[in-house]
């Protein structure tokens, strides 16, 4: 089977976009199956380029990339290719659009994954460019797709704009690969310097408004004092000089760390020496949070809020500590149970770690897009 990828950005572009099909790509073509990634030069070439990709020359306006010769370049993508399915991805604006209208001209089937939704406000610019989007162009796209995949039901759940199309909409979580995140293989120093006499409490990801991050620091400012934590900080983002001014007026300098961006090898160092990881989004904005299930991969205890995408499936397992959102307080009590009761971080550790291998490996989710492709081409004759 012959799969067309299509992205607004992509790797070397950090996120849970590029990343979700950089792994479905890569692990579709371990099984046999034939992908390419049609892109932009957002970010330039990764250092390895494991699947055939086509990149749009584009520029960047505000968080969006800009390619005007997007859509030329994907119809001589998919006359060169002739996919059996495209696979477009939003919540970046126009490219999952022209995905779905050249995918009707060539008579290909499409599918559409939901990473959430682009940001809906009438507060700011952006905002309000989201409002009129997703009312407009984004339900035509919707329509004309033949599949609509969500990693999770709750964003069904709490997104209104996709409730009218469930009858052609499939829950397809999105993948961790248990192979790369094994404790077991991991070795090496992590990006940070490494403190045997502290608790490492991680956070890795983008420093942007949804994240919630001054909880975290509020949290964590509240048990600094009586216990020997350090909190690691790992990323970069419009928000990061705010957090270290928070960070500066708590007085916690010297327990804070911020290391900026990391490799891949260098994050999974990072989960390695971590003995919590936090993710603090309060809302679905953070439409699942892939760092999560990575940290749980490797056997770190998590902390996750009930408002986000993973907290909202975590909710209903036994694995991953869910809290209030906008809660620093509880935040703050759950981490340090979990520095604290080693009973308690054990449990935490091995269900996480059971929850992650039985239910969201990349090598049962890859089968379950597959499914998804070929009901499409059966459905055809």
């Amino acid at each position: 089977m012959r799969i067309l990828h299509v992205i607004g950005t992509f790797l070397p572009v950090r996120g849970g976009g590029p990343y979700y099909v950089h792994n479905l790509s890569t692990h579709l073509e371990s099984k046999g199956h034939e992908c390419r990634v049609v892109t932009t030069t957002v970010g330039g070439q990764a250092d390895t380029e494991t699947v055939p990709l086509t990149r749009s020359t584009a520029f960047e306006v505000g968080p969006a990339p800009i390619a005007p010769g997007f859509p030329v370049v994907l119809k001589r993508a998919i006359r060169e290719f002739d996919p059996d399915v495209i696979h477009s991805n939003y919540p970046l604006p126009l490219y999952p659009d022209v995905a779905a209208v050249l995918s009707k001209f060539h008579s290909v089937p499409h599918v559409i994954t939901c990473h959430g939704a682009f940001e809906m406000s009438w507060d700011n610019l952006v905002g309000a460019i989201g409002q009129v989007y997703n009312r407009t162009l984004l339900r035509v796209t919707l329509r004309l797709a033949d599949r609509i995949l969500v990693s999770n039901q709750n964003i069904v759940d709490e997104i209104s704009l996709y409730q009218r199309y469930e009858d052609k909409l499939d829950v397809v979580p999105i993948g961790v690969d248990t192979e790369w995140f094994d404790p077991e293989t991991t070795d090496g120093d992590p990006p940070f310097k490494i403190d045997d006499t502290k608790k490492t409490v991680l956070y890795a990801g983008a420093f942007r408004r949804y994240k919630s991050l001054d909880d975290l620091v509020r949290g964590f400012a509240q048990i600094v004092e009586n216990h020997d934590v350090r909190l690691v900080l790992v990323g970069e983002g419009a928000k990061k000089a705010d957090i270290e001014s928070l960070v500066a007026k708590l007085g916690i300098e010297d327990s804070v760390v911020f290391p900026g961006f990391v490799s891949d090898e260098e994050l999974r160092r990072a989960y390695a020496a971590a003995d919590v990881f936090v993710l603090p989004s309060p809302t679905i904005t953070e439409s699942f949070g892939m760092v999560v299930m990575e940290a749980m991969a490797m056997g770190v205890p998590t902390v996750v809020t009930s408002g986000s995408g993973v907290g909202r499936v975590l909710d209903s397992e036994d694995a991953g500590v869910v809290v209030d959102p906008e809660s620093p307080d509880q935040l703050a009590d759950s981490i340090v149970r979990l520095v604290t009761d080693d009973e308690w971080y054990q449990k935490q550790a091995d269900l996480g770690r059971t929850l992650v291998t039985e239910r969201f490996a990349w090598t049962e989710i890859v089968d379950q897009n597959v499914a998804v492709y070929q009901q499409l081409l059966d459905d055809q004759f």
